[in-house]
């Protein structure tokens, strides 16, 4: 599929920073499918809807509309007409996304979406099941990991910088080995790495470290 690069991982490995930052360096648009998820849950508790309710979430999923506008680390998603909101990234759509995004007909409806999205081309897709069950002939694929102690690390980070009450280190790294469970052992486009993909474990990495491996990796299937 041409000029289509996915980057999949588990939550706190990096991949968004990365995925940004090489969309960044190609011109390509940046696709995060985790926001598309999270944007569904994020609706789904507003309306007081139970996150295992299977039919009520994929009907709320069906009638969500996506686009992306600009390039880049100025890719912005929206979602029916609006700017993807910031209340997607607080700890309570973190323990609900994976109930959500378990179910198969909700899978079945976003990654359609996320399909017409990536249709075009040139653009970088971050996710769990991009380079497996959303664009499986991409031409690059990336599978982006750290230890679950780096990975929790760097989400307790982000929750002190958000000024986020009632977490701590433990806790937080807690919810990400179920989250992992639940992503890992769904029946439906569970969180697994592609064959054909590339293993970068970001753990003692830089961020310039990221990027410059994920380039040297891409520039042999002649993206660059």
């Amino acid at each position: 599929m041409k000029n289509i690069i996915t980057i999949d991982g588990p939550a706190g490995s990096g991949k968004s920073t990365l995925a940004k930052e090489l969309a960044e360096h190609l011109g390509f648009k940046y696709l995060n499918t985790g926001a598309m998820y999270r944007a569904l849950t994020l609706l789904v508790l507003q309306k007081n809807i139970d996150p295992d309710n299977e039919d009520l979430c994929e009907k709320i999923a069906s009638k969500m509309a996506f686009e992306i506008q600009g390039k880049g680390i100025s890719s912005i998603l929206f979602i029916n007409g609006k700017e993807v909101p910031t209340e997607i990234k607080t700890e309570i759509v973190d323990k609900n996304v994976s109930f959500v995004s378990k179910h198969v007909g909700v899978r079945s409806v976003m990654a359609q979406k996320q399909r017409d999205l990536g249709l075009k081309g040139n653009i970088v897709v971050e996710g769990r099941d991009a380079g497996t069950k959303i664009f499986p002939d991409a031409e690059s694929k990336i599978f982006v990991t750290a230890s679950i102690e780096e990975r929790a690390r760097r989400r307790y980070e982000e929750y002190k910088k958000k000024g986020v009450l009632g977490v701590n280190l433990e806790k937080t790294k807690d919810n990400m080995k179920k989250r992992d469970d639940i992503d890992s052992n769904r029946k439906h486009s569970p969180l697994t790495r592609a064959k054909n993909s590339i293993v970068i474990d970001t753990t003692d990495m830089t961020k310039e470290e990221q990027l410059n491996k994920t380039i040297e990796i891409i520039s042999r299937k002649d993206i660059l």
